[in-house]
């Protein structure tokens, strides 16, 4: 942050960057009231996304509703199979056993849960309890810990030579 001016009655004005809620609540309020109303703001927003999520869940989990879009879903693919190259008839297996075995209940039971969409997609629960992982960074390390002999990685190259010979 920068001052904004060096007139001795603007001393306390200063540039701020950050924008966002708590650029205007800052401008607003001191830091106390405006810590508190973002913590209160950030509650309700949990709490409200909770509260969608299980109302997504409860509809889309409800047997006539899945029931609906598995028919919807078999009505399209009709039209839409035989620019992929498939013939129409196969629309109703490819859906039962693709679409409602499979996709539909991953869609219900673990993209709409609380924790995977409030938590790590949107990222409104639970702020400080996470932390992210760089898993590429991780992976690099666990190799680079390999023992001596299967850093050459060349055991599969040897079984050829041993037959070869």
């Amino acid at each position: 942050m920068e001052k904004l001016h060096e007139v001795p009655q603007l001393d306390n004005y200063y540039r701020d960057d950050r924008g966002g809620l708590e650029f205007y609540l800052d401008a607003l309020f001191p830091h106390p009231e405006t810590n508190f109303i973002t913590s209160k703001i950030d509650k309700v927003g949990c709490e409200l996304c909770k509260t969608t999520t299980a109302a997504a869940r409860f509809i889309l989990g409800n047997k006539v509703t899945a029931f609906m879009l598995q028919e919807f879903v078999e009505f399209v693919c009709h039209f839409a199979i035989p620019y992929i190259g498939y013939v129409p008839s196969t629309c109703p297996g490819i859906i039962k056993q693709q679409f409602s075995e499979s996709i539909y209940p991953i869609i219900v039971n673990n993209l709409l849960g609380e924790q995977y969409l409030c938590v790590f997609t949107l990222g409104i629960c639970e702020k400080g309890d996470w932390e992210a992982q760089d898993l590429k960074e991780e992976i690099f390390d666990m190799l680079n810990s390999k023992p001596q002999n299967a850093k050459t990685n060349d055991f599969v190259n040897k079984l050829y030579k041993e037959h070869k010979d």
